[in-house]
Parts: C-alpha cells; sequence; structure tokens
C-alpha cells in the first residue's frame, strides 16, 4: 500500500511540474507579446551606444614584446607541465600590472628621456597556445612613448625578477637553517630520551625474546588442548568403552593409566566369570525345574558374582574419576602457565613495538636533517650562478594603430541589450499578477474553477458563434456542457441553483458569452431556460442574438408596474431558451436592482422557468451588479485567462462577500488550447472528433446505398 501511494504522489509531482512548466511558458509569452518592442528597444540602444563609443574613442597605438621560458625543468606529466605553465602566466601578467612596477617604468622613461612627456598605457600579457612563449602588448595614445614605455617596463621587470630571485633564495635559506636547528634540538631530545627509556637494549634481543614466548605459549596451548580433549572423552565414554581405547587415548602417558588397568583387570575377570555362569544357567534351565538344587546353585553362584563385579566397577570408576581429577588439576596448571606467558609476550611485544616507533621516528628525522642540510649547501654553492627562466625574446616592436573593433563592439551592444530587455521582461513577469491558468486560481483563491472554457475564433463583429446541438467545436461544446454539469451536480444533496447570476471583475472578460452559451447548454438538456440581461447600462444579448430587439425589456419591466415580463420575453431559435433583454437605458439603473418591484419580477421570472441566468454589469466598473448579487442563488465569476489581474478578482469577491452573495464557483474563459488546462484533453479529443466524422461518413453512405431486392 504504501509502494503505491509513493507511485501516487511521485506522479502528481511529476504532473505538478509539468503543468506549471506549461504555465511559466505562457505566461512568458503573453509578456513577450505584449512587451517585445522592450527587447527591441534595448537591443538597438546597445548597438547605438557601442557604435558611439567607437567612433568617439581617440586612437590607440599598439606595441608587443615576447617573453621566453628557458632552462625550464618540471616534471614529465603534460597535466603538470600546463599547470606550472599557467602559474607561471599568471605570475608574469600580474608582476607587468603591477602599478609600482610600471611607475617604476615611467620614472626610469622619464630619467633617459626627459622630453618625452608621460602618457596612460594599458598593459596586456597573452600566453602563445602550445609554447612556453608570452606576448606582452602594450596599448596608448602615442605610438613612441608606447614602444619607449614597454621597453623600459620589460627592463624594470628584468630587475625585479633579479633581486626577486636574490631574496627568495636567502629568504629561503635562513627558514631552512631554522627548521635545521629546531629539527636537530628535536632529535637530540628524542635520542636522550629513547636511552633513557630502552639502555642497551637492541632489535635482534626483542624479536629473540619474542619468538620464544611466542614457541612457549604454542607449546601450552597444544597440551592443554590435548588435556581439555582427554577430560572430554572421560566423560562421554562408558566404563566398558574406556577399558577398551584407555591405552590408545593415554598413549603418551602410560603411568596415568596404569593404575586404573590394575583396577580394571579383576573386573574384567569377575564379568567373564558371570557371563559364563549366566550363560550354564541357561543351558541347565532348558531340562531342569527352577527349583532344582542345581539351578538353585547356579543363581547363588550367579547372585555372588554380580555383587564382586559391582564392586569392581564401582573401584574402577573410581579410579577413573581420580584420574579426571588429576588431568583437571595439570589443566588448571598449564592454564595458569599460560596466562602468565601470554601476558610476557603482551608485554614484549608492546616493548617492541614502542622500540620500533622510536627508532622509526629517530631515523626520519636524521634523514630530515641530512635533507636539509643538502638543500642548504646546495643553494649557498648555487646562489650566484641561479639561472633566469624567463628572458626576453624580441624587445619593443614599434607602434601601431590599433584596428577598429566596431563589428565585435556592435555585436556585444547587441547581445548585451538583449539580455538588459530580457531582464526588464523577466521582472515585468516577475510582477504581472494576471491569471493564467485553473491552477493559479486555486492557488490564490478558494472558491472551486467550474469550468474552463478554450478561445473560439470570433466573428468580424467580435461575437462568437452560440452553441449548437451538433457543434464541430467538440473542445469548446464539451467545456459549455462541462460548465453545465459543474453547477447541476457539484453539490449533490442539495436543491439546485435556479437564479444563476454571472458576472465579472472588468468589462471585456467574456461573461455575456458564458452566460449566453450556459443558457443554450440549459435549453439542450430540455430545461425552460430565460436569459436576463442585467446590464441595464451595456447590455449585450441584441447583439448575441440578433433577431431579438433591445427595447422593451428589463428597465421597462421594472418601471412601469402595470406591465407583465411575459409580454417582453422575446423567443429564440433554440428551443427552450427565452431572453429577456434589457431595455431602454434608464435614468439611475443602480436603484431599478435595489427596488421592491425588481425582487417582485425576479420572482415571478424564477416560478416561471426551471432556469433564469442573468448577465450582469462588471462588479469594478459600476455598483448594479453587487445590489442584487445576493438575491441569486447562484454567482459564476467570469476570468479571462491571461488578461484579468489577481488584484481585480480578489477585489470583485471582496465586494460580493460584504454583499452576501453565494459565490458558486469561477468559469476561466478564452484559455490557449496549448496552455496546461487543455494539455492533455487536447491530445484525446482528435478521437471522439475522428470517431464522429466516421460515423458521419457511414450513415451517409448507408444512404446513398440502394437496398436490395
Amino acid at each position: 500500500m504504501r509502494e503505491i501511494q509513493s507511485y501516487e504522489e511521485r506522479a502528481a509531482s511529476a504532473a505538478d511540474v509539468s503543468e506549471n512548466l506549461h504555465t511559466l511558458y505562457f505566461r512568458a509569452r503573453n509578456v513577450l507579446r505584449s512587451f517585445w518592442w522592450i527587447i527591441l528597444l534595448t537591443t538597438c540602444l546597445g548597438v547605438f551606444v557601442m557604435a558611439y563609443l567607437e567612433f568617439t574613442k581617440p586612437a590607440n597605438y599598439e606595441s608587443s614584446a615576447s617573453l621566453i621560458l628557458e632552462n625550464y625543468q618540471i616534471n614529465s606529466s603534460s597535466n603538470n607541465v600546463i599547470t606550472e605553465q599557467f602559474q607561471l602566466f599568471g605570475t608574469i601578467r600580474e608582476t607587468m600590472g603591477n602599478p609600482r612596477l610600471q611607475n617604476d617604468a615611467h620614472n626610469l622613461l622619464r630619467v633617459r628621456r626627459s622630453d618625452v612627456k608621460p602618457e596612460a598605457v594599458r598593459i596586456t600579457v597573452e600566453r602563445q597556445p602550445d609554447a612556453a612563449i608570452f606576448i606582452v602588448k602594450a596599448t596608448g595614445p602615442k605610438p613612441d612613448y608606447t614602444q619607449l614605455f614597454l621597453d623600459a617596463l620589460l627592463e624594470t621587470f628584468k630587475k625585479f625578477r633579479k633581486d626577486s630571485r636574490g631574496d627568495a633564495i636567502g629568504d629561503a635559506i635562513k627558514s631552512r637553517r631554522d627548521k635545521l636547528q629546531a629539527i636537530s634540538v628535536e632529535l637530540e631530545n628524542l635520542e636522550r630520551e629513547f636511552t633513557l627509556k630502552h639502555g642497551e637494549v637492541s632489535t635482534a634481543a626483542l624479536e629473540e625474546t619474542t619468538l620464544s614466548l611466542t614457541k612457549e605459549t604454542n607449546i601450552l596451548s597444544n597440551r592443554i588442548n590435548e588435556l581439555t580433549s582427554q577430560i572430554t572423552l572421560i566423560k562421554g565414554l562408558t566404563l566398558e568403552q574406556f577399558i577398551s581405547g584407555g591405552t590408545t587415548i593415554f598413549s603418551d602417558e602410560p603411568e596415568l593409566i596404569r593404575g586404573v588397568f590394575e583396577t580394571a583387570s579383576p573386573y574384567l575377570e569377575a564379568s567373564k566369570k558371570l557371563e559364563d555362569a549366566k550363560a550354564e544357567e541357561k543351558v541347565f534351565s532348558v531340562n531342569l525345574k527352577p527349583k532344582h538344587p542345581k539351578i538353585i546353585a547356579f543363581r547363588s553362584e550367579i547372585a555372588t558374582l554380580e555383587n564382586r563385579v559391582n564392586i569392581h566397577k564401582a573401584n574402577t570408576q573410581r579410579k577413573i574419576e581420580d584420574l579426571r581429577s588429576v588431568l583437571e588439576l595439570r589443566l588448571a596448571a598449564l592454564t595458569s602457565q599460560l596466562t602468565a606467558k601470554q601476558d610476557l609476550y603482551t608485554q614484549s611485544n608492546s616493548k617492541r613495538s614502542k622500540f620500533n616507533a622510536a627508532s622509526r621516528i629517530i631515523e626520519e628525522r636524521k634523514m630530515e636533517r641530512d635533507s636539509l642540510a643538502k638543500e642548504i649547501r646546495d643553494l649557498e654553492l648555487g646562489q650566484p650562478n641561479t639561472p633566469e627562466i624567463i628572458r626576453v625574446m624580441n624587445s619593443a616592436s614599434p607602434a601601431r594603430t590599433v584596428p577598429s573593433q566596431l563589428a565585435t563592439r556592435i555585436l556585444l551592444g547587441a547581445f548585451g541589450g538583449f539580455f538588459f530587455g530580457a531582464g526588464i521582461l523577466f521582472l515585468l513577469g516577475y510582477l504581472d499578477n494576471r491569471l493564467v491558468s485553473a491552477d493559479d486560481i486555486r492557488r490564490h483563491f478558494e472558491h472551486p474553477v467550474i469550468g474552463v472554457i478554450p478561445s473560439e475564433q470570433r466573428s468580424s463583429a467580435g461575437q462568437i458563434e452560440l452553441l449548437k446541438p451538433r457543434d464541430r467545436r467538440h473542445i469548446f461544446s464539451e467545456a459549455c456542457r462541462t460548465l453545465r454539469s459543474s453547477i447541476l451536480f457539484l453539490h449533490p444533496g442539495t436543491a439546485r441553483p435556479k437564479v444563476i447570476l454571472v458576472t465579472s471583475a472588468v468589462p471585456d472578460e467574456g461573461k455575456s458569452t458564458i452566460a449566453s452559451n450556459l443558457a443554450v447548454s440549459l435549453a439542450l438538456a430540455h430545461s425552460r431556460v430565460i436569459l436576463v440581461d442585467a446590464d441595464l447600462r451595456r447590455g449585450r444579448m441584441h447583439r448575441v442574438f440578433p433577431d431579438v430587439p433591445k427595447t422593451p425589456g428589463l428597465s421597462e419591466v421594472i418601471l412601469d408596474p402595470a406591465l407583465n415580463f411575459q409580454d417582453h420575453v422575446k423567443a429564440t431559435n433554440v428551443e427552450n431558451l427565452s431572453i429577456l433583454p434589457c431595455g431602454a437605458y434608464p435614468e439611475r439603473p443602480g436603484e431599478l436592482f435595489l427596488s421592491v418591484r425588481f425582487e417582485q419580477v425576479l420572482a415571478e421570472i424564477a416560478k416561471s422557468y426551471d432556469y433564469v441566468v442573468l448577465d450582469t454589469a462588471p462588479i469594478l466598473a459600476t455598483d448594479d451588479t453587487t445590489g442584487f448579487a445576493a438575491k441569486a442563488d447562484a454567482v459564476i465569476f467570469t476570468v479571462r485567462s491571461s488578461f484579468t489581474q489577481m488584484r481585480q478578482v480578489r477585489a470583485a469577491i471582496d465586494r460580493l462577500r460584504l454583499r452576501g452573495a453565494n459565490i458558486f464557483g469561477f468559469v476561466l474563459n478564452r484559455v490557449d488550447l496549448r496552455g496546461a488546462d487543455y494539455y492533455y484533453y487536447n491530445k484525446y479529443n482528435k478521437y471522439y472528433a475522428l470517431a464522429e466524422d466516421a460515423a458521419k461518413r457511414e450513415s451517409s453512405k448507408a444512404a446513398e446505398t440502394p437496398p436490395r431486392s
């Protein structure tokens, strides 16, 4: 069961990740669709700025020189070669770029050429691939000064290397002498302590003692094992088995077994006589009666022999017990000796280990002392003649104009502008709180998502074709039916909502489309439905149903109590669906919905139809809807995907809660079919669409085929 739960949890987690990725993708696409011009603007701006800087910068001149590594001995491993060359490259680069060294070069050049004015020169160092050669480049505004400065810098670099090398060797000699002195003092202390602890003991003597103790311990262990086996056999053998095999068990110690066998001989003789007497008694008892004198004599003799056998047997067993006691005493003595020998062996082994460890430490310190002494001698002998491994291969070349980098600069500007614009878009996307998917609504609101309506193609007038009985828009029609089922069966066991109010937070979210298609889907389920256009300011139902006039309608019925709403209800081309249009624009629409007359009209409409669908004004646009939203059995809140902002929905929901409206759930409208909400449904919808097309083709073929006679 736990494995099944774990599998389901992993599957749900994978599905959540997939849906989140799809949501992020469409959110980013929406931001890019709205603000694509930002990336274009920042890219063009980056290109312009870099091009301007390239055209306005002063001309620069470049002089180059090369350095080569000589007398360079390193390990044969290629990895070590590359590593050490890169270390030298880093050293040269940092040294050449050091402000102090460059300042010394400027001062040297000022002393030699007082007529030359100092200029700022930039130094770069490059490494030749697959070679121990380094290129030093100087870039400056004056060609003559750039070349002269590079030569002065190389000269200063060589002097710095020479001084540093001498200082480094002196520091190395001093540090090694200090270390040699410390090791010598430590070695003297170790030798003194070794003499006090171990005296004149040698390694050979310790080894001989250990081997001797090992041999004695092995002998004792073997003897203890033999005695243990003999005692075990004595305990386990019967008297007869012991007598028959005793000479074999104790063949190496006949003195111990002699007393037992001296006692066992009478026992064996008496046992033999007893067996013979019993045999004779058995022979005579065949022909003689039990009370015959001869039989009685035999029985008397047998009884005497049995008593004698028991006495000899008891004596023999007592001798065997005495033998076992002797063996146990010997075993205890040998065990005590073995323990003593093992203690001596442990002490000897510990002493030998300490002796060897101390000797090893002393030898290591002696080797370290000798190595340091050799290093000091080598450094002292080689100090004046230490070769320089870095040599100037080519001095500074005549400075030449640095070629323009316009194409590179423009490319860098384009990349920089592009990524800057992408960063702005990322920030906008992060700050964007528009609701994209049903999962966004579930995360931020407690009310359920009862419908997800896909985006469909609109006509030139901006209208979406109404739902039809055999609608070819499979996904759209199924979404409308799902919304209908959610309203009717979301809360089983409770009364179905009769008066259904459809609203939204702001205009242009598709609430009128949702209301009209919901009414059509309810009517297609053989229910009497009336669609009431309750948006008295900007009613749209007369546009959704072109055959229905705008006036007279709801506003006239509310204003004139003498009018009957049935006189203004218009039939539609959808069976079981009627419409009450909004009517003429009244003077104060909000007050009409607060009147008692509106309550009476709404009650009369609810009595006459199975379902009443109210298309109302947006919550944040006017206060009309919130005035009568509590009178509806269910409020359906429409949210347009990638359009409605979360703060707008929250503000509208708060207003409805304050008025006591029954918010039934959300409908997410105009959802992209490629989004996360239709990611799986879109794949399987084609299966039913193809099946329906095949059924139609078969029915048409059947109609065209004449019946057989």
